[in-house]
């Protein structure tokens, strides 16, 4: 029984943060590259990190669209008193999908015990149930698509262009703030490296032998 409950929350966690991201973090980078989160895996076995990687999602995903990296983070906890309010407020709202993203992950995954619970002790009703459940989540899920929203757009023409969208995208994708981190860290190697190239050619300019003064 506790090997079940296990298995059928982490699976859950795994879906959960990948449905809300596609419908929330649509325009990200990370959604440009495919549809399953491959560090869900690893932080969905445990609840605490789940909490902290959802909250890091909708942060870098914030960063990602205005086209700042993490340093700006440390620039804000610095000066945090002085932040002007009205202008964050106006960034939170937006891109308000961002700050939903978060809200609706941590009231899902803190009700996932009831969940889990509905599942496995009515399992017999829901097996019962299942052609209406079946038939109402073909019919929910054609309204969403119907909607005139941009990530239903996204979703139809990826859809519609199905060879077009396996050859150019994966089943899986890397979350945002691995993104992020990865190609500040590639970015910071390669600065290094043209900063000590840029000193090391500049200072050819200067003749030693008609300066021995300096």
């Amino acid at each position: 029984m506790f090997k079940k409950k296990f298995i059928l929350k982490y699976l859950s966690r795994i879906l959960i943060v990948n449905l809300t991201g596609l419908f929330l973090l649509y325009d990200t980078l990370s959604f440009n590259q495919g549809l399953i989160s491959l560090q869900a895996f690893i932080y969905s076995l445990n609840s605490f990190l789940l909490y902290i990687f959802i909250f890091l999602e909708a942060s870098f995903a914030f960063l990602q669209y205005y086209g700042l990296d993490y340093e700006f983070l440390n620039l804000v906890l610095l000066n945090i008193k002085n932040l002007d309010y009205n202008f964050t407020k106006f960034v939170l709202l937006d891109k308000s999908f961002y700050v939903i993203y978060f809200l609706l992950n941590l009231v899902l995954l803190l009700n996932l015990n009831k969940i889990c619970f509905l599942i496995l002790e009515k399992k017999e009703f829901l097996i019962n149930q299942k052609f209406k459940i079946f038939f109402f989540s073909i019919f929910l899920i054609v309204i969403i698509l119907l909607l005139p929203f941009e990530v239903n757009k996204k979703i139809r023409d990826k859809l519609l262009n199905f060879k077009k969208t396996i050859n150019e995208y994966s089943i899986f994708r890397n979350d945002n703030w691995f993104i992020s981190l990865k190609s500040q860290i590639i970015y910071s190697k390669f600065k290094n490296k043209n900063d000590q190239l840029y000193i090391d050619d500049f200072s050819r300019i200067i003749d030693i032998k008609k300066y021995k003064s300096f």
